[in-house]
């Protein structure tokens, strides 16, 4: 058996509940549609490639991708919880799985995302009031 050296990787420290919370526009057969997650990555273009190989490896194609948003928060995990609640009727399930593809949306009122994510990093409790659909 050949051991293998271990690498080093030199990472800054981040606290358990810290990461960067973000929203990804990607095209999907002529759909827009948004990712919103989380990376514990230093920068999210990291995680955007992941995504990017990840479909590419159970599409064959590469997607468009743009970063909408994306910003360093504490709590990453419990905001990120509060965006994929408020938004879990506009859910989009693909037919082939790849990294991350269970946390995309059909959003057509960006002006509405882009307040519901930055009230959620902002520290607010976003509730649905389901018989109207609104904050």
């Amino acid at each position: 058996m050949i051991k293998l050296p271990k690498l080093k990787v030199h990472k800054k420290e981040m606290a358990d509940d810290e990461g960067i919370l973000y929203l990804l526009y990607v095209q999907h057969e002529g759909c827009k549609l948004v990712k919103i997650g989380i990376t514990k990555r230093p920068t999210v273009v990291d995680r955007v490639l992941e995504i990017i190989a990840g479909y590419y490896k159970s599409y064959r194609i590469f997607p468009e991708v743009y970063p909408k948003r994306h910003k360093r928060t504490t709590m990453v995990f419990k905001k990120e919880a509060i965006l994929h609640e408020y938004y879990r009727s506009s859910k989009v399930e693909f037919d082939k799985h790849f990294g991350g593809c269970t946390e995309f949306f059909r959003i057509d009122d960006e002006e509405r995302l882009l307040e519901v994510y930055q009230r959620v990093l902002d520290g607010e409790d976003i509730k649905v009031d389901d018989s109207e659909g609104e904050v």
